[in-house]
């Protein structure tokens, strides 16, 4: 062990990012309990929560990652997919800033139909209008995602959502 700790660059930045379990303990304050969807549809979710006497802001979080803190409860996640389902929490914050304990996880779906999903070679992407190119490489149309040589060996599955916006999503579609 004393020879990994030596060398291992993993070992050191394992601990610094506190993945080692040697992380800090969250603040004081307790979660918010009352965690509930108040309102969805094709691109939206509002949640709503109880206040925490205390907190000076939330900390919300959609699939494990932190995409807003607001001042209090509602709070509506705006711009999702149509048929797309998420993951919420959310976390008390002092006057510091410092996060309290997550409440617990709640998934909601929103709204509408579910992206539709193609897989196919790359010339038949670029042919049904799903992707373009440049004569070498092929791209799928609105994230311009570089798919690879434009040929019948490549294959890919793309997702659009919303209409017109392809991602690639291999192993990733229904």
């Amino acid at each position: 062990m004393n020879f990994i700790r030596s060398i291992c660059s993993s070992y050191w930045i394992t601990g610094f990012l506190g993945l080692d379990g040697s992380a800090p303990a969250p603040g004081g304050l307790p979660a918010p309990s009352g965690l509930a969807a108040t309102g969805t549809n094709d691109t939206s979710v509002t949640l709503n929560w109880d206040s925490v006497s205390g907190a000076t802001s939330y900390a919300v979080y959609r699939d494990g990652f932190r995409v807003a803190t607001p001042i209090a409860a509602p709070f509506t996640d705006a711009a999702l997919s149509a048929g797309s389902s998420h993951t919420y929490s959310v976390a008390t914050r002092d006057a510091a800033g410092a996060e309290g304990a997550r409440s617990g996880d709640i998934t909601v779906t929103t709204t509408g139909a579910a992206p539709k999903c193609w897989t196919a070679n790359n010339y038949q992407q670029v042919q049904a209008g799903r992707a373009t190119t440049d004569g070498s490489h092929a791209y799928a149309k609105g994230s311009k995602q570089n798919m690879g040589l434009y040929n019948t060996f490549v294959t890919h599955t793309l997702k659009e959502s919303p209409a017109g916006y392809y991602v690639i999503a291999d192993g990733t579609c229904p």
